[in-house]
């Protein structure tokens, strides 16, 4: 490749925003820190030491990796999808199955070695020691517990906009917002001229960052009135419902009775709440089936020693999906967790039990979708008890979270983004069949006729 390109974009790395690129990390709204990790209150210094030693130690393990990945990166696909969780793949994938003209990003290493990011991150070593001594407060705090993730930004979009170069993609697609990959490879991809698309994998909440992508793929109103909410943007939004429910429509739940409760979990739910709600559910209903399942990015032997203690089936949500889930259970206890809206969208009922500092964090409760927010154990086993002989249809709950629902478009959501995606792969969007949505601030937005 050109020393000359190479070189021109290591410059106009030097005048990215690692801050608001690393939103996940750096947005006190999001609080991150306090909840999953602990601020740092000494040792500073020695602390950014040991991230430069780790630093390091993993730069010189991922040269021994590189030598063993295949050489030749070149695509021909002209769509990418780009993913770094599984519920992230699990939102795109209908979507992409229906492109056949795409390639989804299974093995990132593959096509963005850790090696080079390193590499291309070394220039920037002072400049990320410049934005720490500049900040302040909880950033600063970001800084020393993620300092490496903040640095590698800038070899990201190195890497990224190398990769561009090289291949002839027109459309980039992503599933999330705030986490730096994506909104790294996102930057690129505009800076490229590339068309880029989001589509959630998840619910919104009001503390995510305005939207900064060419089209938004939302799920429906809810969302859409959230993002608006969030300032000045140039993203033209769809509304297409939810694509990764589309393959469940045939399956919702039509039981009256509660036979089958399922219990979940999300990452800040702490160990030993969660066992406390488990026993005194067993201990309440001693033959109930009940089915135990953790968040996908949360696994860990406690949540499976708690299933185990108290007779739970397990489920592996990553061999299982939320939705093959929600087809075995009739009703659901959970917090925050986007799964409360799956659940209503199969038709199961249910019950907001929140151990966090983090209250009605997606605004479940306050937009109606859950009645029952039990404050204790033995409230939640009440709720339970009142659904054993008449459980409720709910489905209907979703109508302001998935835009297709109950419509003529019910279960074809992933066309109709697999439709627009493939129009912004041959120039635009063609927005004749839809309706211009009104009363927004910021954000040109379109719905289907109902």
């Amino acid at each position: 490749m050109n020393i000359k390109a190479i070189l021109k974009i290591v410059r106009q790395a030097k005048d990215l925003d690692i801050i608001d690129l690393n939103y996940y990390y750096s947005s006190e709204q999001l609080g991150i820190i306090g909840t999953r990790f602990q601020p740092v209150r000494y040792g500073k210094s020695l602390r950014i030491f040991f991230k430069a030693v780790g630093f390091c130690a993993s730069f010189i393990k991922q040269a021994f990796i590189y030598i063993t990945l295949p050489r030749n990166t070149r695509v021909t696909e002209e769509i990418l999808f780009f993913f770094t969780t599984i519920n992230q793949k699990r939102a795109l994938s209908p979507v992409y199955d229906k492109l056949p003209n795409a390639l989804c990003v299974d093995e990132p290493a593959r096509f963005f070695p850790l090696l080079k990011i390193y590499l291309f991150s070394l220039p920037f070593v002072a400049r990320t020691f410049s934005h720490f001594f500049r900040s302040g407060g909880y950033i600063r705090d970001s800084f020393l517990l993620f300092f490496t993730d903040y640095l590698c930004i800038y070899g990201q979009y190195v890497v990224y906009r190398l990769f561009f170069l090289r291949n002839s993609v027109k459309v980039l697609v992503v599933a999330n917002d705030h986490s730096p990959e994506c909104t790294t490879i996102a930057k690129a991809a505009r800076d490229e001229g590339i068309t880029t698309v989001y589509i959630q994998h998840s619910s919104v909440s009001e503390i995510f960052p305005p939207l900064k992508f060419d089209y938004a793929l939302l799920e429906g109103l809810d969302a859409l009135q959230k993002y608006d909410s969030r300032g000045a943007s140039p993203t033209k939004v769809f509304l297409i419902g939810i694509p990764k429910a589309d393959a469940f429509l045939n399956d919702i739940n039509t039981r009256t009775k509660l036979n089958t409760l399922g219990v979940c979990t999300n990452p800040l739910d702490p160990v030993e709440k969660i066992e406390e709600l488990v026993r005194t559910i067993r201990t309440a209903f001693p033959d109930m089936d009940i089915i135990f399942r953790p968040h996908p990015g949360d696994i860990k032997d406690a949540w499976r020693d708690i299933a185990t203690a108290n007779r739970l089936e397990y489920s592996d949500p990553l061999a299982e999906t939320s939705f093959d889930y929600l087809k075995k259970i009739d009703a659901l206890v959970v917090g925050n967790s986007n799964i409360i809206l799956e659940a209503v969208l199969m038709n199961v009922y249910p019950i907001y039990y929140n151990v966090t500092e983090f209250e009605d964090y997606y605004g479940f409760c306050r937009n109606g979708l859950v009645d029952a927010a039990p404050e204790s154990p033995e409230e939640a086993v009440e709720n339970i008890r009142a659904l054993l002989n008449e459980r409720p249809n709910v489905r209907s709950r979703a109508r302001s979270y998935c835009d297709t629902l109950e419509t003529e478009y019910d279960g074809t959501s992933a066309e109709l983004g697999a439709a627009i995606i493939s129009q912004l792969y041959d120039g635009a969007a063609d927005t004749s069949s839809w309706r211009p949505i009104a009363d927004l601030n910021n954000l040109e937005a379109y719905r289907l006729p109902r």
